[in-house]
């Protein structure tokens, strides 16, 4: 009896301890684990969540109440699952594994799962444990039809399986080298870049191989064999439950808001909604458990990486503030409540360091700091505050003794209000002006070939980005090493290709445009801008390239640094890099040039770059004085400043200066359209050649009347806002006012109510001038729908019940442009379209007997309506293509012959 106890005691612990409690399908989301971020005034609560694979999520909401109250949605966060559920997807099947799970239990998280192969040894272990032999490996969600099967479990685990190919064994890897670690090995070869080495397997790839498919966790190889020959597993299945041990860490910031705000002392429940959909389509809701929080308004944080430059000749010490860590996410993220940094001197008698002299104050944005006048002895430490008035301060600095860069800051450092920006932005600029240029020889259809150098016992590892070692000894070989067995490496041609990349260090008041090179005698000028150009057939040989930077003004930049003479060797495939500089700088905006705990951090740019641009934001709106301090840093962390630039005050420009050519055509038009005008009032008929489409009006209505049948008239698509339909309704105007004299019945349909009453007027003013008021019918005039098919049916309907004679388009059409036409010309009757559409004007050219093309649409109004105002307007549109046909000419034979000054004229009066 007590043995019976007993086994059953054992099986009561097994079952708890290894069987936990499984998830329905679906499953809920996991409850939430909430953060209160250190340091930043109690007005973050950072939200994670860990996310398992076979969850058939679609998107998470964030939920929150406040002190007890209603919980309502953390608007607007969607976070999308990294990998939804779909039905019908693909999944791997894996079975005949002899391999065991068993759980750990976790307090408060889910388990820790635990695979192991079952042994001789190990097995009447396992079994007492109550692990259960794993019948199916996942590599993929299956689909949803499967996972409603067993009873879903989640566990911690990062198991993979490993796939070895027998195959691999008999093939040589590749692998991309640098070339110069050849050279120590006494190769010479004809080329310069990364060269494809062919490699045997290493020793731990055949151990590998030998161990055939097994399922391992992710630190039980290297990582190179794990990424190449193993997955993934999403699902380890038994045949009474799906253990799912892959899983997403799901995580939002959750920022206080004046929507949502974050106060310190309050208390916050949340909650994670799932949202699921299922079949037929419905959306489903899943709320996980609630998780509460009270955030504090804790002390700041010091930066927790700081390092003290300090060169004793000169006495300066450069201080870099710095976060690493998680600490380093947070600060850039600008979560921390750091008001400024106080740097203090002391004693070292000082260890509470409350007698300190203050040497600078500085706001909690800046990255460095540089004092001068600092002893080897001096104590340095800093006080951070924040918002609320709290206070941490730092350990003693500790200095790191070395000699300071020679930083000098560029010439030309200035900071003006930007160019034509409505007053938003401030601009730094410095010079000077440079070329940078790099190239590279190429063959342009490279010819490979292949070495064989086993006998030199090469071995390649992949440590440092690979490295190549001749092994002496086999026996003492890396198990991870591989042995080379050949070399490939491109051979050049008689004849090469030169390519020649650019950049142009300047800024916008260096009018810099392109670069142009020679060499040799050879001249590419690169006026499509695209940063590059290329020398073909180049025969073999060492030549000199020269580059200029050419202006805005047709002319070249004369500073030495804008100047490029360099050596190019043509006589191996090789290239080179950009000789970019090893420092960059950081720009500080502030208010008072006394005071830099007014200077903010704005940004920074490369050492190369010669113009940066601060965006004020919202600051602008307060419309003060600024002023900015550059900072250059140097690769090992010194520092030089600038003093204080400005001041600088937002403000708008009245005259956009890159659009000087666009305004002088514009006086040029309207004064040459007020010449016409002038003229036209005073009764000079100007010549406007007739249009085909409105001459044949009087056939069309003509026809009509003889045939004692109405014509349709179709105005588009349009709204009463579209050049288009205004021009339609002039057009309205003159055939009503005809039909009118010739006694015939107009029919208007309308896609549009406004334009319909436009019509309505339009066509009643026509018949009233024609002395027939008594012909118009207001219900001829009428609206139909304001949907684009649905009026063209109607359209096509009317022409074919009505038996219309004549049929007029004008407008702006779309699709339906086809329909109409083709209706109207199975129906025989005379049709004359007209739109400024060019994707439409195929259909009417091919379906219509007349058509207006373009802008013969606007010039048809002027034309009809004799108007002094409109004929001028169209002279005036005249003589200015004129004039841009005779610059069109001119720029074409300038450029080639290869005078570019000409275009340039337009780029230095404002369109560059």
């Amino acid at each position: 009896m007590k043995y019976y106890i007993l086994l059953f005691s054992l099986f009561l612990v097994v079952l708890i301890t290894i069987a936990p409690a499984q998830n329905p399908y679906p499953p809920k989301p996991l409850k939430p684990e909430l953060i209160d971020i250190p340091g930043d005034g109690g007005n973050n609560i950072y939200i994670r969540w860990k996310h398992f694979a076979t969850v058939p999520g679609i998107k998470y909401y964030i939920l929150r109440s406040v002190e007890g109250g209603e919980f309502k949605k953390v608007t607007p966060l969607q976070v999308k699952t990294a990998s939804p559920v779909l039905e019908n997807k693909p999944y791997n099947d894996f079975t005949k594994l002899d391999y065991y799970i068993y759980l750990e239990p976790r307090k408060d998280d889910v388990p820790i799962a635990h695979v192991v192969r079952m042994t001789p040894e190990n097995k009447e272990s396992l079994l007492a444990m109550g692990a259960q032999k794993i019948n199916r490996v996942e590599l993929e969600v299956p689909p949803k039809s499967m996972l409603d099967e067993l009873p879903n479990v989640f566990a911690e685990g990062d198991y993979y399986l490993a796939i070895p190919d027998s195959v691999m064994l008999k093939k040589l890897a590749s692998e991309k080298v640098p070339m110069n670690i050849w050279t120590q090995f006494g190769f010479k070869l004809p080329y310069e870049g990364p060269l494809t080495v062919e490699l045997m397997p290493s020793k731990d790839e055949l151990e590998f191989f030998s161990k055939g498919l097994q399922i391992i966790e992710e630190n039980d190889v290297p990582k190179y064999l794990l990424y190449k020959y193993c997955k993934r597993i999403v699902s380890l299945v038994t045949d009474s439950a799906r253990y799912t041990v892959k899983y997403d860490m799901m995580s939002f910031f959750h920022r206080s808001s004046k929507e949502i705000p974050i106060e310190p002392g309050k208390h916050y429940v949340y909650k994670l909604r799932l949202m699921q959909v299922e079949k037929p389509i419905k959306k489903v809701f899943e709320d996980s458990d609630t998780a509460g929080i009270t955030p504090k308004d804790e002390a700041p944080i010091p930066p927790n990486d700081i390092t003290a430059l300090y060169d004793s000749a000169l006495k300066e010490l450069v201080i870099d503030l710095y976060y690493s860590g998680f600490y380093n996410v947070l600060f850039y993220a600008k979560i921390f409540d750091t008001k400024t940094y106080s740097i203090y001197r002391t004693t070292p008698e000082d260890t509470a360091r409350e007698k300190g002299e203050l040497l600078a104050k500085i706001s909690a944005s800046w990255r460095n700091v540089k004092l001068s006048g600092i002893n080897p002895d001096d104590k340095i430490y800093i006080l951070v505050d924040d918002s609320s008035g709290q206070t941490a301060k730092t350990d003693f600095l500790k200095f790191r003794f070395a000699s300071a860069e020679s930083l000098v800051l560029p010439p030309g450092l200035h900071a003006k209000d930007k160019e034509n920006d409505e007053g938003k932005k401030a601009v730094i600029r410095w010079g000077p002006p440079t070329l940078a240029v790099k190239y590279s020889v190429e063959n342009p259809s490279p010819n490979l070939k292949t070495d064989n150098v086993e006998s030199k016992n090469l071995y390649f590892t992949r440590q440092n980005g690979g490295t190549l070692f001749v092994a002496v000894d086999t026996t003492k070989i890396p198990s991870n090493a591989q042995k080379v067995v050949n070399i490939i490496y491109p051979v050049p041609l008689d004849k090469l290709k030169i390519r020649v990349s650019y950049e142009l260090w300047t800024n916008y008041d260096d009018k810099a445009l392109y670069g142009e090179f020679s060499l040799d005698g050879r001249f590419a000028v690169d006026k499509d801008y695209t940063g590059e150009r290329v020398f073909e057939n180049i025969p073999q040989g060492v030549y000199e390239l020269k580059g200029d930077v050419v202006t805005s003004s047709g002319k070249t930049l004369k500073n030495p640094e804008a100047v490029v003479k360099i050596k190019v060797d043509a006589t191996k495939i090789h290239s080179t890099k950009f000789n970019r500089p090893n420092y960059f700088y950081r720009f500080y905006r502030g208010t008072d040039p006394e005071d830099l705990s007014t200077f903010v951090f704005v940004g920074d740019c490369d050492g190369y770059k010669r113009e940066f641009v601060d965006n004020y934001g919202e600051v602008s709106k307060a419309k003060g004085k600024f002023y900015y301090i550059v900072q250059m840093i140097g690769s090992a962390g010194w520092i030089t400043q600038s003093e204080p630039l400005g001041p600088i005050s937002p403000a708008g420009n009245w005259f956009n200066t890159q659009k000087t050519v666009i305004a002088i055509a514009v006086i040029i038009f309207v004064g040459i359209a007020l010449y016409f005008i002038y003229y036209a009032r005073k009764g000079k008929d100007f010549y406007i050649r007739p249009i085909a489409g409105l001459v044949h009006i009087d056939e069309a209505l003509g026809r009509a009347t003889e045939m004692g049948r109405p014509i349709i008239y179709v105005t588009g698509l349009g709204t009463i806002g579209d050049i288009a339909t205004i021009s339609s309704l002039t057009i309205l105007a003159r055939v009503a006012r005809m039909a009118a004299e010739y006694q015939t019945r107009v029919i208007v349909p309308c896609y549009n109510p406004i334009v319909m009453i436009v019509a309505q007027e339009t066509v009643k003013n026509a018949f009233m001038d024609a002395g027939r008021p008594d012909l118009y019918h207001e219900e001829d005039i009428f609206y139909i729908a304001a949907a684009q098919f649905a009026y063209a049916a109607a359209v096509s309907g009317l022409m074919i019940r009505e038996k219309t004679a004549a049929n007029f388009f004008m407008g702006r059409f779309f699709a339906e442009s086809l329909i109409l036409a083709e209706t109207g010309a199975s129906t025989g009757a005379i049709q004359v379209a007209g739109t400024d559409d060019m994707t439409q004007l195929p259909f009417f050219i091919t379906a219509c007997d007349y058509t207006l093309i373009g802008e013969e649409l606007y010039a048809a109004s002027a034309y009809l309506s004799k108007d002094p105002m409109q004929k001028g307007t169209i002279k005036a549109q005249d003589f200015l293509k004129a004039i841009e046909v005779v610059l069109l000419v001119l720029g074409i034979a300038a450029a080639t012959s290869g005078m570019w000054w000409f275009t340039n004229i337009f780029r230095a009066i404002g369109t560059e």
